[in-house]
């Protein structure tokens, strides 16, 4: 149940089941977005966009919370469900980035490209970037809003 007023919107704490669901449906694309951000930064003029779109992810993620106490998942959990398929090594962004190599490849949504030394950092930094959030600020109660988070990662980006 939602409850409304003025421009804010108040959630309730949902089951632990449900929350899980919801991170885990959310992670696939935002690890997509964190490997375009890694992979063509701003050359498709689409870095705002895609750091929106982030934002976007994170805040709803920032926003659940459990029953019975209204609080936040365990750190553990938002790594598992939220943001584990961004690894924490240089080598799982290179892996994730011939992933995404392959699948583009395949459905030709985006521009080819080579992988170099920059990318794999550029994407690696980026997946460091938002776990460090994610298990700082996400897993602990705090009131920031989307526009916050978009901030915030616009200035680190």
């Amino acid at each position: 149940m939602k409850i409304f007023r003025r421009s804010k919107v108040y959630g309730m704490a949902s089951e632990r089941s449900y929350v899980i669901d919801k991170l885990h449906k959310l992670s696939s694309t935002l690890e997509s977005h964190v490997l375009k951000l890694g992979i063509y930064d701003d050359d498709l003029n689409c870095k705002n966009h895609w750091i929106d779109e982030v934002a976007n992810f994170l805040s709803i993620a920032n926003d659940f919370t459990v029953k019975p106490k209204n609080k936040k998942l365990d750190k553990r959990e938002y790594e598992k469900y939220l943001i584990g398929g961004l690894g924490d090594t240089r080598k799982d962004a290179f892996i994730n980035i011939r992933m995404f190599k392959l699948s583009n490849n395949e459905d030709k949504e985006y521009p080819d490209f080579e992988i170099t030394d920059e990318i794999i950092d550029r994407t690696f930094n980026i997946s460091k970037l938002i776990t460090d959030f994610v298990l700082g600020t996400v897993s602990s109660k705090n009131t920031l809003e989307k526009r916050d988070i978009y901030y915030y990662l616009k200035e680190r980006l």
